[in-house]
C-alpha cells in the first residue's frame, strides 16, 4: 500500500461541480475512473493513484487512494466534504487502442476541464470502445505468435507444424473464454491440459523430434505472465509493496498452472 501526502484544498477551492453540489459528482467521476483503470491495470497499478489525484486537482479537489492489486479505497475531498468508497475489479492487460484512448482522454480533461457529466460520459466511451479487429483475429494472432517462437525451441519443420496445430487449439479455447470470466481464470490450466493430451495421445513425438515437452512449449508461450512479472517488479521498486507482492504471487500461480 502507498498513501500520498495529504494536500487539502483551500476554503475557496473550485470543485467544478456547482454550488451546493458538494463532492458527489467529482467523487462519482473519480470512482468510475479508478474502477476502469483497475480493470486494465495488469501492467501496473502505480499509475492509478497518480492519474486520480491529478484529475482531482484539476477540478479543485483532493483525492487519496490506497491500492491493492484488485481494489482500492478512494477518498475525495471537495467543497468542504469528504466521501470515501471502495472499488474492486479484477486486473487485466488493456488493449493498446484502449490504453492510448485513455491517455488522450486524461490529457484532454486536464487541458479543457469539461463539466463532470461530460467527463464521465467520455470515460464511458473509452471503456466501451469497440475492438478494432474481430474476435477470430485474436486467435490468428496467438497462432502466429506461437509459430514465431517455435524455431527458437527447435528449428525443424516438425516443430513448426505441430506448434501450428496445438496453437490453433489454444487459440480456439482462448477466444471461447473471452466472454466467460470463470473459464478465463483457469484458462492456462485448461490450455496446458489440452495441449498435453493432444501431444501425448495423438502426436506422440519420439526423441527424434525432441520429446513431448519441447513440442508443447511454443503453444503455451502466450500464457507466460511476462507483463505481470514486469509490473510486479516495478511496483515493488516503486514502493507499492502490497500490490507488487500480490501481483508477483498471482504470476507465479499462473506459471504453476502451466
Amino acid at each position: 500500500m502507498r498513501r500520498a501526502p495529504r494536500e487539502e484544498p483551500g476554503p475557496d477551492a473550485d470543485t467544478g461541480v456547482g454550488p451546493g453540489a458538494g463532492p458527489d459528482p467529482l467523487h462519482d467521476f473519480l470512482r468510475e475512473l479508478t474502477r476502469f483503470m483497475l480493470t486494465f491495470s495488469g501492467e501496473g497499478a502505480e499509475g492509478v493513484d497518480r492519474v486520480v489525484r491529478g484529475l482531482a486537482r484539476t477540478y479543485g479537489g483532493y483525492a487519496e487512494t490506497v491500492l491493492v492489486a484488485d481494489g482500492a479505497v478512494l477518498s475525495v475531498t471537495a467543497g468542504g466534504r469528504t466521501l470515501t468508497s471502495t472499488v474492486t475489479s479484477f486486473p487485466d492487460v488493456a488493449r493498446l487502442d484502449r490504453a492510448v484512448a485513455l491517455k488522450e482522454f486524461v490529457e484532454r480533461v486536464r487541458d479543457t476541464r469539461p463539466p463532470l457529466p461530460e467527463a464521465t460520459a467520455g470515460l464511458r466511451r473509452v471503456e466501451t470502445l469497440p475492438a478494432t479487429v474481430p474476435r477470430w483475429a485474436r486467435g490468428a494472432g496467438i497462432v502466429l505468435f506461437s509459430v514465431g517462437f517455435a524455431p527458437a525451441v527447435q528449428p525443424t519443420w516438425y516443430e513448426i507444424g505441430t506448434t501450428a496445430l496445438l496453437a490453433a487449439l489454444v487459440a480456439a479455447l482462448t477466444v471461447l473464454s473471452d466472454r466467460r470470466p470463470r473459464l478465463a481464470r483457469v484458462l492456462p490450466l485448461l490450455a496446458a491440459v489440452l495441449v498435453s493430451l493432444v501431444t501425448l495421445g495423438v502426436l506422440q513425438p519420439g526423441h527424434g523430434h525432441g520429446g513431448p515437452v519441447l513440442i508443447m512449449l511454443p503453444a503455451l508461450f502466450f500464457f507466460v505472465p511476462g507483463d505481470l512479472l514486469s509490473a510486479a517488479t516495478a511496483e515493488l521498486v516503486g514502493g507499492f509493496l502490497t500490490t507488487g507482492a500480490v501481483r508477483l504471487v498471482y504470476a507465479l500461480v499462473l506459471l504453476l498452472q502451466l
